[in-house]
């Protein structure tokens, strides 16, 4: 599969109707910790991603900062019904949790329209690096 950037993607078709199929925002989120939540994770690399019409789209790629945390990463999601008989709709993104070039976590999070999703990553730190 190929893999875009989201600026290379915009005016591509195939993205233009995820849009139209995503047209509001959620937001995520990144805690990245150790020792029980008692260390924070600094320059962790997170990178989200979704599969569009066998497409990797990568949405946003970075780092943890020194408390462990990236905050307002917004993400296209679709507008949330309020029939009571449909389960609120969400869009699926891929979060890939790196250190040192080597992706050890891997978690599916469902983003909802004006919700803050919060993704906990518990890391274990071994004698060399994470593991």
């Amino acid at each position: 599969m190929k893999i875009y950037k989201i600026n290379d993607v915009k005016s591509l078709d195939f993205f233009k109707f995820f849009l139209e199929q995503n047209p509001v925002e959620g937001s995520l989120k990144i805690r990245a910790y150790t020792a029980s939540e008692a260390m924070p994770v600094k320059n962790l690399a997170i990178k989200v991603s979704k599969v569009i019409d066998d497409k990797i789209v990568v949405f946003y790629e970075g780092k943890t900062n020194e408390s462990g945390i990236i905050e307002n990463i917004k993400l296209p999601a679709p507008r949330i019904s309020f029939n009571d008989e449909e389960e609120p709709k969400s869009t699926n993104y891929s979060v890939t949790a790196s250190y040192m070039g080597k992706d050890y976590y891997k978690y599916v999070i469902s983003i909802y329209e004006n919700v803050l999703v919060i993704q906990n990553i518990n890391i274990v730190l071994g004698e060399n690096n994470v593991y």
